[in-house]
């Protein structure tokens, strides 16, 4: 392989293809009287994309700029000391107020978030900085942060502070986070604050918030061997609590609520319940702001209890219960809910309606996740869909009792996974879908009533957005992105398949990524990317999708000569609860690993050109613990494999992530679900990659691969990063020797 096809091929890492298309991720930001704001990119003289914030009029379709991005970019400079660039200004945008000014925030050089008014030719700041880590309240004006187990509230116009609480701590303190996902070893070596678990209510009178003690948790220790910055050169210990599957001692969490006023801290009374994720507060506001909701669930994850808190009365009611006998799916990669189109993310889940005395909300009870309603007054429930996959709840409308959701899976022309709008009307059960067209569908309802936004797209066709009004009727196209650049680069759309699993019966549905020069009639080495996890599916659904590090390095190999394939099995969320709970005390089968082994001579048959005598496997985490699993379960199949930070050892990752799709630890079965008891069935080439820095899947997982290969005798390469936490993906010298690997071994 030569160095200039390397090259060629490498444009299509997920961060420069994503570059070559212009307008691929639409987001609109409603700024009211039927007008919105969004990024509309263009590219200039060297290729480099221009964006430029444009304010979109729904009524007649007419666009301009939203302020001088030159001037823009000067004053910042002038803020921030350093050069700003207008072609990608380095903001958040809020709104467009009344008075026609930009609203942002902005970070600079010293790593402190500052709020400012634009009117086009100068700023003015708003209040004072933003504590890191902090909360905004709804109107902005006041900050919570923590600081060593206690919450302040700091008042943005005047800089006067308060504690909200005194007695907390640093391992028993309130908002704090359980160091059992990444980035607490990273936050610390950067100085960056940790999420808080602080949620202000819409109307700002309340904060929630919990107490967490993690002063029983045990801990887990990472060495630092080659410090960064520092004159010393002993290594670093860094330890951090990390609770394990079976460990008599979780988080204990108890809930709290904050009366900002009156700066009073009030238990919901629930006492203290154990938990083993990072962060648990589920919160969200129903429709007109009287209650809030929030749930609190078992270790077992077979047990979610719905609370909801009354503004008015303050206090707590317990209002249901979610039961699964297996496991409820919490959705923790936000599968469920791809292509956001609601920002509030609880309330994808729920809507709850005061003046309809309804509570709405999702779930997978009966097979599939459909939509139930809960009367606030007598708790009882009514199914309103049926069989439905129900992603997100879009949009309620009082007044005409109308509800908006989004739905895959139910049998429209297009993949199993595609999202469609649909219009549920309340008061006489008839359900309408809105947008039948093929392909995926994310939709933005205007908050003005009249409009919504519809951005339409598939693996090989690039996002349309389309102005409708509530009635249907179409109005215009408002942008389609351009993905010109790209496909001159060499990018190929995948295609799609829908083989047999190992049972012979279930539909298994995955992706196919061909070489350009692709001729069927010549034999291409393959290369499967995959991931073990049981909370998320992987085959790509979109266009932006099929170029992102959501597809793995696929395109790149694809240009090199190989075929690509994503797989999809039993084990793997939205195709229903069955098709879901093949996982369940399974988690050794790698989300559908005995499907995806099943599936490959009936891709030879399709497919011709694919060598099922020469393929390879790789993934990253739960692909990681994967790609040792195809290697040693199926070495007749899979000859080379790249197992990157995996989770190799279930009973010494997570229990927030290893207990969810298993019943109550027991050693026995937690270690029947790991391969390093197989190593002597290694025939391939194996690579093992891991930071020395991962704080989420600790690096022993992968040692005690190692440890039982070398008891085995077998040959493996190993590259320990320093310096790297869970994520690689953007790693130079990773990603050559991860593609590296596949050539020598499988292209000699």
């Amino acid at each position: 392989m030569n160095k200039e096809m390397m090259e060629k091929a490498f444009e299509l890492m997920p961060e420069k293809a994503e570059a070559k298309v212009l307008n691929g991720n639409f987001k609109p930001y409603f700024i009211g009287d039927n007008r919105f704001v969004y990024v509309k990119e263009s590219f200039d003289e060297e290729a480099e994309k221009v964006n430029r914030y444009k304010i979109y009029h729904m009524d007649d379709g007419s666009e301009v700029e939203a302020f001088c991005h030159d001037t823009l970019a000067s004053l910042l400079e002038e803020v921030n000391g350093d050069e700003v660039s207008s072609n990608k200004l380095p903001i958040n945008f809020e709104t467009i107020d009344e008075e026609n000014k930009l609203v942002f925030s902005f970070q600079n050089q010293e790593k402190k978030t500052l709020r400012f008014k634009f009117d086009g030719k100068k700023l003015e700041q708003i209040g004072l900085a933003i504590p890191q880590g902090a909360t905004l309240s709804p109107d902005k004006t006041k900050a919570v942060y923590g600081q060593k187990g206690n919450l302040y509230l700091i008042d943005l116009k005047t800089g006067v502070e308060k504690a909200l609480t005194t007695d907390g701590q640093e391992e028993d303190g309130y908002g704090i986070v359980c160091a059992s996902s990444s980035g607490v070893v990273g936050a610390k070596l950067k100085g960056k604050a940790l999420p808080l678990g602080a949620f202000w209510s819409d109307d700002g009178r309340y904060i929630f918030t919990y107490r967490m003690d993690l002063r029983k948790v045990e801990k887990l220790a990472l060495v630092q061997s080659v410090p960064q910055g520092r004159d010393a050169v002993r290594p670093v210990l860094f330890e951090y609590h990390y609770p394990l599957p079976g460990d008599p001692h979780l988080p204990m969490v108890e809930y709290y609520f904050i009366q900002v006023d009156e700066n009073n801290l009030n238990s919901f009374g629930l006492g203290q319940f154990a938990f083993s994720g990072m962060m648990p507060a589920t919160y969200g506001d129903s429709i007109d702001g009287r209650y809030t909701v929030f749930q609190m669930k078992n270790r077992q994850n077979t047990v979610s209890k719905i609370f909801i808190f009354d503004h008015e009365e303050e206090t707590v009611s317990h209002f249901f219960d979610e039961v699964s006998p297996t496991f409820n799916f919490n959705d923790h990669h936000k599968m469920q809910n791809m292509s956001i189109t609601v920002p509030d993310f609880a309330k994808r889940k729920y809507h709850l309606s005061e003046k309809l005395n309804t509570m709405f909300w999702l779930s997978e009870r009966k097979g599939f996740f459909d939509i139930y309603a809960y009367d606030l007054g007598d708790g009882s429930c009514k199914q309103l869909t049926e069989n439905y996959t129900v992603r997100q709840l879009l949009n309620l409308d009082e007044e005409n009792e109308l509800l908006y959701f989004n739905a895959s899976n139910v049998g429209l022309p297009s993949t199993l996974y595609h999202k469609h709008p649909y219009v549920l009307d309340l008061k006489t059960g008839k359900i309408t879908c809105l947008r039948p067209e093929a392909g995926d569908h994310a939709t933005y309802f205007c908050p003005d009533g009249e409009y919504y936004l519809d951005a339409q797209t598939n693996y090989n066709q690039e996002p349309v957005v389309t102005l409708y009004k509530l009635s249907g009727e179409k109005i215009r196209e408002v942008v389609k992105a351009d993905a010109t650049k790209l496909r001159e680069a060499g990018w190929v759309e995948p295609v799609p398949f829908t083989a047999k699993g190992a049972d012979g019966e279930t539909d298994i549905t995955g992706m196919l990524y061909f070489p350009a020069d692709y001729d069927e009639n010549k034999l291409y080495p393959v290369v499967e990317y995959c991931y073990g996890g049981n909370q998320k599916m992987l085959a790509t659904q979109t266009f932006m999708e099929t170029l992102s590090r959501h597809a793995g390095y696929t395109q790149v190999l694809a240009n090199l000569g190989f075929i690509c394939t994503i797989i999809d099995g039993r084990g793997t969320p939205l195709r229903g609860k069955a098709f879901h709970d093949h996982c369940y005390n399974n988690m050794g089968d790698c989300a559908g690993l005995e499907d995806h082994a099943a599936v490959y001579p009936q891709l030879k048959e399709m497919y011709p050109g694919l060598d099922i005598e020469r393929v390879g496997v790789w993934g990253h985490s739960g692909g990681g613990f994967a790609t040792f699993h195809y290697m040693v379960k199926h070495p007749d199949l899979y000859k080379v494999g790249v197992s990157t930070a995996g989770n190799h050892a279930q009973e010494i990752y997570s229990a927030g992530w290893s207990e969810l799709f298993m019943e109550p630890f027991n050693k026995e079965l937690w270690e029947a679900q790991n391969a390093e008891h197989m190593a002597e069935k290694l025939e391939g080439h194996l690579f093992l990659i891991h930071g020395d820095l991962d704080d989420n899947v600790h690096p022993a997982g992968t040692m005690r691969v190692v440890d039982a290969l070398i008891e085995a005798d077998k040959d493996f390469d190993l590259l320990l990063i320093p310096n790297r936490h869970h994520d690689l993906h953007d790693h130079p010298y990773y990603r050559r020797r991860l593609i590296e690997y596949f050539i020598k071994h499988l292209q000699p």
